[in-house]
């Protein structure tokens, strides 16, 4: 972890988790577990396929567990582990499905909302079980688009979890969904994942991640020669891409799912405040008759010059604003006389 990331929130700077622990029932399995997520530094991590759970949260350490195992109507097992210093600000869903649960968090930045996913897995099945997986497909994204729909458009959203989802790299047809980064081939589940982030206006962070493909990795096969894929992702608004730092796998010795980390600056998406977006152009405009040589400014060259301007422009009064960008006026200088009269 670098300097930049605080440990619980601080400055507006959070780190949100995903990690499918392919089970942790046995005592060995679980204390390994939350050792990793103790060296993580993480502010609150998303769990799959715990297939344990217990009635009410519990402590280890700095976090608190919160997880949920049913026979019946949760036979995978989801959770969280959240930062015991966010505590006091979460609400947790008292009602999760069977691959879906989420939480909220007051912060001084607005409220976050986190949804836990496991969606159904990518696998070739008989033609007589193709239709059942389809269905199951569909109610999975049925019921992910219930919960998401219901959350304020002004919140930041995080879905993160295990959604065995290809997205590929074809950044030209889906520019608004995944960057230039991404990996390999998209799959049936890609596919339904981008049109889904095409309709709610939501991007795939891991593909904006600029570094070595060993970041990117999600699940690492067990044969040495077979493909690594990245299907554990996260998932923001698009409006709210501003905020993002990166989105990254953490190596581990495990040849299984990797955890994958997702860390945001909150505070960087109030830079520019839109109040003052046409004031200041306005403002810019009238100030066009003091520059050298009578230089025009173009609308689009005064847009681009307005958002290198500092952040803390924004924050002040406009009369504040007004007075720290005006231009001086030339001072009038008189010319020296060719005859000199006395």
């Amino acid at each position: 972890m670098t300097e930049i990331f605080s440990n619980d929130g601080q400055n507006g700077v959070f780190c949100f988790a995903t990690w499918n622990v392919r089970s942790i029932q046995c005592t060995k399995s679980f204390v390994n577990v939350s050792s990793v997520i103790d060296k993580s530094n993480a502010d609150i991590v998303c769990l799959q396929e715990t297939k344990f759970g217990y009635n009410k949260p519990f402590e280890i350490n700095n976090y608190k567990y919160v997880l949920k195992h049913e026979t019946q109507k949760m036979p995978y097992g989801m959770g969280f582990a959240i930062r015991k210093s966010l505590w006091l600000n979460i609400t947790v869903d008292p009602n999760p499905s069977e691959r879906l649960c989420s939480l909220s968090l007051k912060t001084a930045w607005g409220n976050i909302h986190i949804i836990n996913v496991y969606a159904p897995s990518e696998v070739k099945r008989e033609k007589e079980k193709e239709e059942e997986l389809k269905r199951e497909k569909d109610e999975f994204y049925r019921q992910l688009k219930e919960k998401f729909m219901v959350l304020p458009d002004s919140d930041y959203v995080f879905l993160l979890g295990d959604f065995n989802a290809q997205v590929g790299r074809n950044h030209s047809s889906w520019s608004t969904c995944i960057g230039e980064f991404g990996l390999r081939q998209m799959n049936d589940n890609g596919q339904r994942l981008l049109e889904f982030c095409s309709c709610h206006k939501l991007c795939v962070t891991n593909t904006y991640y600029e570094g070595p493909d060993e970041n990117k990795y999600t699940w690492i096969h067990h044969n040495p020669k077979a493909s690594n894929i990245q299907i554990d992702l996260c998932l923001i608004r698009h409006e709210h891409l501003k905020t993002l730092i990166e989105t990254k796998s953490i190596p581990m010795d495990k040849k299984d799912h990797l955890m994958v980390t997702c860390h945001v600056n909150l505070s960087s998406q109030n830079e520019i405040k839109p109040f003052f977006y046409e004031p200041l152009l306005n403002f810019l405009i009238d100030q066009c008759q003091y520059l050298d040589h009578g230089t025009i400014l173009m609308e689009h060259q005064l847009r681009d010059f307005m958002i290198r301007v500092p952040s803390r422009i924004f924050f002040r009064a406009p009369y504040q604003f007004e007075k720290s960008m005006r231009m001086p006026k030339k001072k009038f200088t008189p010319r020296a006389t060719w005859i000199d009269l006395h």
